[in-house]
């Protein structure tokens, strides 16, 4: 998994990478702003995932649609295969989870 402020791997799984990365941005910016008495805002989402990888050659509104398609992925997912869905590769898995913390 990636960690805040490194570079994401070129290679097949790209990807997968990228979506695994965001996503954990994501869950720390949840858990930075769960105290928060303002509601979290999607644009500072944006900004703090953008902000977590420097090296992230990803326009703004590619990003949000990023975000948007892992959304609808994992709700298509769920919609049909259930919480619990069987993942045949274990990136697959975590990425569920991962977008069960964020959207579930």
């Amino acid at each position: 998994m990636l960690s805040k402020g490194e570079a994401i791997p070129e290679n097949g799984d790209e990807d997968h990478h990228l979506d695994l990365a965001i996503l954990k941005a994501i869950c720390d910016y949840k858990c930075i702003t769960r105290n928060s008495p303002q509601l979290p805002s999607f644009n500072n989402r944006l900004l703090y995932v953008k902000d977590s990888f420097p090296d992230l050659k990803m326009s703004r509104e590619a990003l949000e649609e990023k975000i948007t398609a892992l959304y609808k992925s994992f709700n298509d997912v769920r919609e049909q295969l259930g919480e619990d869905p069987q993942m045949a590769r274990p990136i697959d898995r975590e990425i569920f989870n991962l977008s069960m913390i964020v959207y579930g």
